[in-house]
Formats: structure tokens, C-alpha cells, sequence
């Protein structure tokens, strides 16, 4: 119990810092969905954010809980390399 509380508080300061910079992110809830976008606010229980994928939920935007997500960290493009 003690370790979630460590881990959404150091997910929540790293939100303010990903907010004031903005950085894209990329959450995993505990069942499964993938959210990546840009966020529009952080708050004590919610992170709020613009998805800009995956495609069910491009231009949506989601309330999200801290305690129901799994993964929250910064979204990075993979690369493509053209083997030509």
C-alpha cells in the first residue's frame, strides 16, 4: 500500500514537470488500455489528457485515475528504418 502511494506521488510530480515542458505521455491502465496524448491537467486523484492515440480515442479526452493506472511515463515514436 505504502509503495503505490510512493509510486503515484512520483508520478504526479513527474506529470508537472511533463505538463510544464509539454511532454507527451504514455499510460497503461490495470486492465489493459493504452492512452497516449498530451496533458491538460494535474490533479491530486485524476490526470487529465488529449489523446492523440491509439486511434479509438484520437481527439478524446480522458480523466484518468492515479490508483487505476499501471504505466505512466514519457511516450517516445519508435524509430522506422527504411532497409532499402
Amino acid at each position: 500500500m505504502e509503495k503505490d502511494k510512493d509510486k503515484i506521488k512520483a508520478w504526479k510530480a513527474t506529470a508537472d514537470i511533463f505538463f510544464e515542458k509539454g511532454i507527451k505521455v504514455f499510460i497503461k491502465d490495470l486492465t489493459g488500455n493504452f492512452y497516449m496524448g498530451n496533458i491538460v491537467f494535474v490533479g491530486e486523484v485524476t490526470l487529465t489528457i488529449d489523446c492523440f492515440a491509439p486511434i479509438q480515442r484520437k481527439g478524446k479526452r480522458y480523466v484518468l485515475y492515479w490508483t487505476l493506472m499501471d504505466d505512466f511515463r514519457e511516450y517516445k515514436e519508435r524509430e522506422v528504418h527504411n532497409e532499402s
